[in-house]
């Protein structure tokens, strides 16, 4: 009697169909699918594999919290939390990865591009990549720099017709009372991440205050900064391709507390209580042309202060996303609709049990509501 293994004639999965389906996976399943084969292995490490994950995952964002772990009131871990994006979801938090850092600076910098962050804190800087829980530190030819006196910023930025990851940094001698400097590498992702030397960007007579995270649209690198002089709110704009930088006037408003992808377009968030609240978006970012969105009602304004909401990001529907610290054991998202001016849904998160994770949401970094998933090595 023939064994029922002798009988399956069945053919084997096309090896284009398993690809397709691998595709379609999260990150942790294909990590462990790794060890299936070594084709298999092979597949999921490949760059046009990467490239194709990458492209699915773009259409399918969420939301990673960056806070800090402290020990006797110092910064001792980086950790990253994920949550999902749309309030339909399942609202479960998760910790991605966790960093343990070799400084103490509580208060920094950072910015996400296609799932990789770049996050400085005082003189250090880093490159992580939260799926595959790696980082690399980001080398740095400042030799005798005085981070105490001295401030030194990077920010992340891709160019995509090129392919590549540039890292913008920006010097502010503070102590000599110069303009800033401005400088930029390009970084090679794979399984021997590489950094280029620094070569210097012409700004002109640029001195500022950086006042904002930078968000990378289009292949422009965006951040909020005041003039040193005069104290207007000035938008720095770094074309990642052609590597020039520009100082943008930006809405004659009081109080930026953020910005946002807005469909496709920058857009600058002000919280006040004197003259209203307000979004912007720029329409044109060659001549500097902004236009009014939407305001923000009064009670959401006692909303934002009450609860000290932290902007997010925003949806393919235009929903502004505020998330609130640590409330009573759990985490509060707030969608702000500007087409019906009011917050039209809230979602609560599970309570949180542990302690470790209270800690750690009690200092809520920066939150990215655009964040993916990025099979990439560093």
């Amino acid at each position: 009697m023939k064994t029922p293994r002798e009988d399956d004639n069945r053919e084997p999965v096309p090896l284009d169909m398993v690809i397709e389906i691998l595709t379609k996976l999260p990150a942790k399943s294909l990590f462990r699918f790794r060890c299936v084969s070594k084709q298999w292995c092979s597949i999921i490490r490949s760059r046009p594999f990467i490239d194709s994950f990458m492209s699915l995952s773009l259409s399918r964002p969420r939301i990673l919290l960056l806070g800090y772990d402290t020990y006797r009131g110092y910064a001792e871990r980086l950790v990253f939390i994920s949550l999902p994006l749309h309030a339909q979801d399942s609202n479960h938090l998760s910790v991605v990865s966790k960093y343990d850092v070799p400084f103490s600076e509580h208060y920094g910098f950072c910015n996400s591009v296609r799932g990789i962050f770049c996050v400085s804190l005082g003189n250090h800087s880093l490159i992580c990549n939260p799926t595959t829980k790696q980082v690399i530190t980001i080398p740095n030819d400042l030799t005798g720099f005085d981070h105490m006196h001295n401030i030194c910023v990077m920010f992340l930025g891709y160019d995509t017709s090129n392919d590549q990851y540039k890292i913008m940094r920006t010097i502010r001698w503070v102590a000599q009372d110069k303009s800033h400097e401005h400088s930029v590498c390009t970084l090679r992702l794979g399984e021997q991440s590489s950094f280029s030397s620094w070569r210097r960007v012409e700004s002109g007579n640029a001195d500022y205050f950086i006042k904002t995270n930078a968000l990378c649209i289009s292949e422009v690198v965006y951040y909020g900064a005041q003039k040193k002089r005069s104290y207007s709110l000035v938008i720095v704009s770094f074309d990642v391709a052609s590597e020039r930088l520009l100082l943008m006037e930006a809405p004659e408003e009081n109080n930026l507390v953020g910005m946002v992808n807005y469909q496709g377009k920058l857009a600058c968030i002000f919280i006040s209580n004197d003259d209203g609240s307000s979004l912007w978006i720029l329409d044109d970012a060659k001549k500097q042309i902004w236009s009014k969105a939407g305001v923000f009602s009064s009670s959401f304004y006692d909303l934002y202060r009450n609860l000290n909401l932290i902007i997010c990001g925003a949806t393919n529907m235009g929903e502004i996303i505020f998330v609130s610290k640590l409330i009573d054991g759990a985490l509060e998202l707030y969608y702000y609709d500007l087409k019906k001016n009011n917050v039209s849904k809230r979602v609560r998160t599970g309570d949180i049990a542990e302690d470790e994770l209270r800690r750690i949401l009690m200092h809520i970094y920066s939150p990215y509501g655009g964040h993916v998933e990025n099979l990439i090595s560093l």
